[in-house]
């Protein structure tokens, strides 16, 4: 297990640059689905997060895609949900026009694998983050460099084993999680026999000021 994110920087003095070959030596490596190594001190790999940005329109996510292509990014990440899937029955009481609007802003299947195809076609990634085990189901069959997992489940631990089943790489968000949450959710993961796991550190706050960030978690 190690900490995503960790890239290499020019500006490293000499001696930082033996560090992070040490670090490097010591921390796993992690082999994404499209053939892209992660490890303590390669190159980053760049995710465009387009959430739920593209309104529901798939050309408009089909725009979004290409911009990310252009700008250099690896991948591509949605999220899979929908009003069955996103929010409890209670919230939608009370806050009926939510599940509207969660409605509005989905994806369907459909379109998600459209999407997929179009990534394919243009030369970069494509994955997303599935709320139910149907969704990562269908995300899996569409052969994802990688599974992501919301800061949410970190404690739905039946959860974590089904997606970790599916024998593709797991990235995981921390927002919100302490330590002791931090290595159950690891465990439930490694429980599987999957061990290719990266955890994200996250801060749950949107946007988070810079006294929040504190980088010095991923090295």
């Amino acid at each position: 297990v190690f900490c995503y994110g960790a890239g290499n920087h020019s500006r490293r003095r000499k001696n930082e640059r033996i560090n992070c070959a040490e670090r490097k030596a010591s921390m796993t490596t992690v082999k994404l689905g499209d053939g892209f190594e992660i490890n303590g001190c390669g190159k980053p790999y760049f995710i465009a997060e387009l959430n739920s940005s593209h309104n529901g329109s798939l050309e408009r996510a089909k725009e979004m895609i290409d911009e990310a292509k252009k700008a250099g990014c690896n991948c591509v990440k949605f999220q899979s949900w929908t009003p069955d899937t996103l929010y409890s029955r209670s919230y939608y009481d009370e806050n009926p026009i939510a599940k509207r609007m969660v409605a509005k802003f989905s994806m369907s299947e459909e379109k998600l694998g459209e999407a997929a195809e179009y990534c394919k076609g243009i030369g970069i990634g494509f994955s997303s983050t599935p709320y139910s085990e149907k969704e990562g189901d269908f995300l899996a069959s569409l052969n994802p460099p990688f599974i992501k997992v919301a800061s949410m489940e970190i404690n739905n631990y039946p959860f974590l084993k089904y997606i970790a089943e599916k024998g593709l790489p797991v990235i995981l968000s921390t927002g919100m999680a302490d330590t002791e949450e931090i290595e159950k959710a690891v465990a439930a993961v490694e429980s599987t026999g999957n061990h290719s796991l990266c955890l994200l550190d996250c801060v749950s706050v949107y946007p988070a000021s810079a006294d929040m960030i504190n980088l010095n978690n991923i090295i």
